[in-house]
């Protein structure tokens, strides 16, 4: 019984801490009895919107697998020519379909944005994403030293925001009320 208990108050200290609440300083305070002794508790800090940057990165790197994914049609075509011009109906598709097929039309998106980029910072792109998914410094460019590539890529990234700001890819931050209030305010200052 006092087994089950203490697992049952692990699984409702995982439980606050994925919803963000409150987290146990160690693990014995977890499964202590509360008469036993007071929890130590670590505040967690509050989830913060992800900057355009941290945005243009994972499109980045979505777009990387994608493209990675490409194989060119060699040989014989895989339908039968008198289904050509079928579509595959809805009424089967799940959620993991719906969100590949998402995922393709976005990435298609970044593909358009990085085409128009010169070809310096195309690469610069790609080096970058193929040693980020690599997880190790397996692309380098010959023209460039590794902190060359980095600043090249920072540069290739801030260049891509635009084009993904037009294209609707980048998701702004919230702004709070108070944050609102105060700029009207600043405004009316001013004039």
């Amino acid at each position: 019984m006092d087994k089950e208990r203490q697992m049952e108050q692990a699984r409702q200290a995982v439980l606050r801490v994925s919803q963000g609440w409150v987290a146990p300083a160690r693990r014995e305070a977890a499964v202590t009895p509360k008469a036993a002794a007071p929890r130590a508790v670590i505040r967690l800090a509050p989830r913060t919107a992800p900057t355009e940057a941290d945005q243009a990165e994972a499109l980045i790197m979505d777009w990387y697998h994608w493209t990675r994914g490409y194989r060119p049609k060699l040989g014989v075509g895989r339908i039968a020519a008198f289904a050509r011009g079928m579509v595959p109906d809805d009424a089967y598709v799940d959620s993991e379909d719906v969100d590949a097929r998402l995922n393709a039309a976005r990435c298609q998106q970044v593909d358009l944005c990085i085409d128009e980029l010169p070809w310096q910072q195309r690469a610069a792109i790609g080096v970058h994403a193929g040693n980020k998914a690599a997880g190790a410094a397996v692309f380098r460019n010959p023209r460039l030293s590794p902190q060359a590539q980095h600043a090249a890529y920072l540069d290739a990234r801030a260049a891509l925001l635009p084009a993904l700001r037009r294209r609707a890819l980048l998701v702004a931050g919230q702004v709070r009320h108070a944050d609102r209030q105060s700029a009207c305010e600043g405004r009316a200052a001013a004039a």
